[in-house]
């Protein structure tokens, strides 16, 4: 409660970065995701490449939601650290402010190609298509897209709320004697 900015950008960062369906990460690692696996149709490596990149992003979600819960979930571990706590000044949070919107959303800037979904609201991929595709040419849109789209919302959200569960037990621990237990039933 004392850092309340920082909190709040940390919390829309740490989802962006774990690719939780709204924010930017989602749309990034999506795209990328979704390109590897397109590409499998080229060379099976890119097969094993994509299941890779699906393994990270969920680690990265796990890990994201473990750091948050550390730093912002639960009690202080050290109550002297915990007093002398306090916002940054606005030359640090103003720039903290400023990442968390582009992290909530910049990702809609490139909204997957999705049926129905207007070629407008694809403004960043058309506008990169010449960098990757040559004039001409474009990268079929499959329905497989859709399936990499769910089973992302599915890896962004779910790591980060295990690894939250996981950073608030660990929390927990830290503030017991050493033979005490904790159990993940609240969670």
């Amino acid at each position: 409660g004392k850092m309340k900015t920082t909190n709040i950008t940390f919390l829309v960062s740490g989802l962006a970065l774990a690719g939780a369906v709204p924010f930017a990460g989602f749309f990034s690692k999506d795209e990328i995701i979704g390109q590897v696996f397109a590409s499998g149709k080229l060379a099976p490596i890119y097969m094993l490449c994509g299941i890779v990149a699906l393994v990270a992003a969920f680690v990265t979600a796990l890990y994201s939601g473990r750091q948050y819960a550390q730093v912002f979930a639960g009690s202080p571990r050290d109550a002297h650290l915990y007093e002398s706590a306090h916002e940054s000044t606005a030359s640090i949070t103003i720039p903290l402010v400023v990442l968390a919107l582009g992290a909530t959303f910049a990702g809609f800037l490139g909204l997957p190609h999705i049926a129905g979904v207007p070629e407008t609201f694809h403004a960043f991929a058309n506008w990169l298509e010449p960098t990757f595709h040559p004039a001409g040419v474009t990268m079929p849109v499959e329905s497989a897209n859709e399936l990499l789209l769910g089973l992302g919302a599915v890896i962004g959200w779910g790591g980060w709320l295990l690894g939250r569960a996981m950073g608030i037990a660990e929390g927990a621990k830290a503030m017991l004697p050493e033979n005490a237990s904790v159990s993940l039933d609240k969670f």
